[in-house]
């Protein structure tokens, strides 16, 4: 029996009629669409589907009829945080509807979701009751999809507050908010005062560098690098740190060639003490010992 409306407003009705009694439902998780024409398969086959498979159908059968209807998307619901007052809105609340328009009204809204599933405008899809498990699904093993763990809900809740509190504190701290805070602080003369705090913070924080340099810079020599230094005052009367150990080991060896066997055990030594192994500082201590000796044979030959 083909049914035949008069104006907007009973083609709408008629609609929303073939939508219940075809038993339309819908879920997070339809079937997947191998048709050209897919509008044609979810009227007609699939039969389920979420907003945005509604919205796009009504608007499709609305503009099929010469009735002007355009697609709306947006956000539907939230998750109220009644410690500080908010609400948090996902990426799942996304929502799409439909606007169709009427002569001498203009444009009307109409969501073809509330059909199907009247629950889904009423808050978030968190708080859907026949659809929690598909979201979970959808979402994978996120806090949100073991929000039914209370340890787990409870952590997530702190992670969201921890975030609201940095984006309205730190991301949106503009001009307006930053001069409140100051005025909070330091009253009407917030711009001078808070100058000088500005002015004496920097001071301190040069004082801070300075003081962590010069404490770097009176670090206590490391012993291997004392033992090398007397070695090269032994054999040159002075101490050039311009040369690398391995340059100072080798200008003693043209020096003193006789010496080349203690000379690289000791710069062997050396290297692994420096760089890492502590362990065999007594073994270069001993390499320095015969090193010595053996500056005070060659000096007597």
């Amino acid at each position: 029996m083909i049914k035949k409306s008069n104006n907007t407003a009973e083609f709408i009705g008629l609609l929303r009629n073939y939508i219940l009694e075809q038993g339309f439902t819908y879920t997070l998780n339809p079937p997947i669409s191998q048709s050209k024409n897919k509008i044609d398969e979810f009227l007609f086959n699939n039969k389920a589907g979420f907003c945005g498979h509604y919205a796009s159908t009504i608007a499709m059968m609305m503009r099929s009829v010469g009735i002007p209807a355009r697609l709306v998307s947006g956000y539907l619901g939230g998750e109220f945080n009644a410690k500080n007052n908010y609400y948090s809105i996902y990426q799942y609340d996304a929502h799409a509807w439909l606007e169709y328009y009427v002569p001498n009204q203009g444009w009307l809204e109409l969501d073809p979701t509330a059909w199907v599933s009247p629950e889904r405008l009423n808050g978030s899809l968190s708080q859907h009751s026949q659809l929690s498990e598909e979201l979970k699904s959808n979402i994978g093993m996120t806090l949100m999809g073991l929000s039914d763990v209370a340890l787990v809900n409870w952590l997530r809740l702190q992670l969201e507050s921890f975030d609201y509190q940095w984006t309205r504190w730190v991301l949106n701290f503009d001009d307006q908010k930053q001069s409140s805070f100051l005025k909070n602080i330091f009253g009407e003369r917030a711009k001078i005062l808070s100058g000088i705090a500005v002015i004496i913070g920097l001071c301190l924080l040069f004082a801070l560098v300075y003081w962590v340099l010069q404490r770097n810079s009176n670090q206590p020599t490391p012993l291997p690098v004392k033992l090398l230094r007397k070695l090269q005052l032994r054999a040159f009367g002075e101490f050039d740190n311009t040369k690398t150990p391995g340059q100072i080991i080798s200008a003693i060896h043209d020096k003193y060639p006789k010496i080349e066997t203690e000379l690289n055990s000791f710069l062997h030594e050396f290297e692994k003490v420096r760089y890492g192994n502590k362990s065999e500082l007594a073994e270069l201590k001993k390499h320095y010992l015969v090193l010595t000796k053996r500056f005070k044979n060659n000096k007597r030959d």
